[in-house]
């Protein structure tokens, strides 16, 4: 028991299932096993309304982001200062802090630089002085 939008007549030997005034809209023959056709009609406006709002968030997902992508460098207390990283528990120089765009929201993102070895990147916030 499903419902088709496209305007395909049903074959010779089957009865039509068609209502006046349902938009051009076909409902397949009744079954002992499924829904009855005045409970599909009853249905379909639910039915289409949850089509619409899936299709809308899908071409929200698909679209672009409107604004362009945002990395800009903020001035810190801590700039160039020793400072540890409560999350890694590491040491090192605050090179930077910068602010970026992630899944749609703008995050602070704090470099720091070790005395020696590798660099690494962490939430702003979760910076603290040595």
């Amino acid at each position: 028991m499903t419902v088709t939008d496209h305007p395909a007549q049903p074959a010779q030997n089957e009865p039509s299932s068609r209502w006046p005034g349902d938009g051009g809209r076909y409902f397949l023959p009744e079954s002992p096993f499924g829904p009855s056709l005045a409970l599909q009609k009853r249905a379909l406006p639910g039915w289409e309304k949850f089509l619409r709002s899936a299709q809308a968030d899908q071409q929200a997902f698909e679209e672009p982001e409107a604004e362009p992508e945002i990395h800009t460098e903020e001035d810190h207390p801590l700039l160039h200062r020793m400072v540890r990283d409560i999350a890694s528990r590491s040491e090192g120089e605050l090179r930077s802090v910068v602010r970026e765009r992630h899944a749609g929201r703008v995050i602070r993102v704090a470099h720091i630089q070790p005395v020696n070895g590798v660099g690494w990147s962490t939430a702003a916030e979760n910076v603290w002085p040595a």
